[in-house]
């Protein structure tokens, strides 16, 4: 999923679509570090969960969320993912906080 955030010159459906198609992959180049964390729901929604939260998660830096749109939810089921990303030498833990911050912002109700 973190190649959802821009890190390299293709995307996993990118790619995807060359094996597919049989169409040429010159090279994957890194074009950005970056770092996903889910987004799990705690708890049982029998229908229509409501996400809260997400105003504050991409107020962080270099932040993007992504909601799977699930009609229900279950004890950790995975909902959604939290994604950053910032230069080719940043420290990779950082950016795993980071993403585990944006993740928590957004609530499952």
């Amino acid at each position: 999923m973190v190649t959802l955030a821009g890190t390299q010159n293709f995307s996993q459906f990118e790619l995807h679509l060359r094996a597919i198609l049989g169409l040429p992959l010159k090279e994957i180049t890194l074009e950005r570090s970056g770092a996903s964390a889910v987004i799990l729901s705690q708890k049982e929604i029998p229908s229509d969960p409501e996400y809260t939260g997400t105003e504050d998660a991409l107020r962080i830096k270099n932040s993007n969320v992504k909601i799977f749109g699930k009609p229900s939810a279950r004890v950790y089921r995975r909902m959604g993912v939290a994604l950053t990303w910032d230069d080719k030498n940043s420290d990779i833990n950082e950016l795993r906080v980071r993403a585990k911050n944006i993740a928590g912002c957004v609530k499952i109700n």
